[in-house]
């Protein structure tokens, strides 16, 4: 009784912050910058592909690759790819790769567009290759869902092998009526409140480093439940990884950089490694990100090192033959670093997942989940988003420098 009086004592505070919170944005917004963003699936890939054509024709081999993902809601959802040979010794390639948590491609592919038209030359592809991969994730991203058609979180998805779900997550089991609520959503002042305090009565039993692992890590069991990495492999994986192993079959080195939004500093980019145990791998990286700040695992930020990543999955493939540096480029947008951002953004996964499955109890509850859950993943903000430019245009020259030079 005495943990659930102080939970909901805290929880009230943190309520009462809460609502005088006012995100401070006070940057200035460049109008060029916010042209890369599209606000639908089909206007991203359109775009996408429209520039892959154009670029096509200013440059020798270029390849141009498309997936037709099969769909119950749709015949038109695609995996685009452009690839750009290195036009004199194939030394070193990059890929740069988007949409594998579906709704996170708005952003993911406003990245690679810039790239395409802003940073890439001939002098980059004189001794390196560059694999684009738009939108892994097409269901979500046309859905604005994170997972695939199968609920399906793709980026705890991807291994070189099933062991993968042979995995068990004993943390999630003991929270899985907090993580996945079974009826309709319900949504209003007194129920986020009740959800804050009930979020802070678990971290005060469980301590928010585990409940944090024990919920974003991934898990095998629960097919409704977020955060589900599947029974099996989703279905591009196969022409994923045929691809990959094809483009990087003459390349010495291989820089991957996964497109991501959602978790950290509000505007701000978050490079994430995850666990490099190789000392070799975790010696490129840091000269390769020198000056910028990689958040590294550490006992507080453990539930950064998930199972079944893209950017892992990638590095363990050709792990036998290739000198691998891998990232993810995450930028944030709800402040998820802290405490009551990051409830707010566990809450909002939650309510939207629980909507998917057994229903909102109106459209109007269903119209502001949905609003929630796009602008968590995709603000709305112009400030924000002439931020993420700012900060591309920044890391990426400075990136494709050192991985021209990093043999020298």
């Amino acid at each position: 009784m005495k943990i659930i009086s102080i939970s909901i004592i805290v929880g009230l505070i943190i309520l009462a912050i809460i609502g005088c919170i006012i995100m401070s944005e006070t940057d200035e917004v460049d109008p060029l910058e916010l042209t890369f963003f599209q606000e639908t699936y089909e206007e991203s890939r359109e775009q996408f592909r429209k520039l892959a054509v154009s670029l096509k024709k200013q440059f020798n081999n270029v390849e141009i690759s498309r997936l037709m993902v099969p769909s119950e809601v749709g015949s038109d959802l695609s995996i685009d790819t452009i690839y750009f040979p290195a036009q004199n010794e194939t030394k070193k390639i990059l890929i740069m790769s988007s949409g594998v948590h579906g709704i996170e491609g708005f952003t993911g592919s406003a990245v690679q567009r810039y790239f395409m038209m802003k940073v890439l030359k001939f002098e980059t592809l004189r001794n390196m290759g560059v694999l684009l991969i738009h939108s892994i994730n097409p269901y979500g991203f046309k859905q604005e869902r994170r997972v695939s058609e199968n609920n399906v979180d793709m980026n705890r998805n991807f291994d070189v092998n099933k062991t993968l779900f042979s995995r068990k997550n004993e943390g999630y089991g003991k929270i899985i009526q907090y993580l996945n609520p079974q009826k309709k959503v319900k949504v209003g002042y007194f129920r986020n409140g009740f959800f804050f305090i009930k979020s802070i009565y678990y971290i005060l039993r469980y301590k928010m480093e585990s409940l944090r692992q024990s919920t974003l890590q991934g898990q095998y069991e629960f097919k409704e439940g977020i955060f589900y990495g599947g029974d099996d492999f989703e279905r591009q994986k196969g022409w994923l990884e045929r691809l990959i192993l094809g483009k990087t079959r003459d390349y010495e080195y291989v820089l991957v950089i996964d497109l991501h939004t959602g978790y950290g500093e509000r505007g701000k980019l978050h490079l994430l490694p995850g666990a490099v145990q190789d000392t070799e791998r975790k010696a490129l990286l840091e000269r390769m990100f020198k000056d910028f700040t990689i958040d590294w695992p550490s006992t507080k930020n453990e539930f950064i090192i998930v199972r079944g990543s893209f950017r892992d999955y990638v590095g363990n493939l050709i792990a036998d033959d290739k000198k691998y540096i891998g990232t993810v480029f995450e930028f944030g947008t709800l402040d998820s670093h802290k405490t009551v951002g990051s409830i707010r953004s566990l809450h909002n996964i939650i309510l939207e997942n629980q909507g998917f499955h057994h229903g909102y109890k109106n459209d109007k509850k269903e119209k502001i989940v949905k609003k929630r859950f796009r602008e968590m993943f995709f603000p709305s903000s112009e400030i924000w988003r002439s931020q993420i430019m700012k900060q591309v245009s920044e890391i990426l020259p400075i990136l494709i420098d050192r991985f021209a030079d990093i043999d020298s």
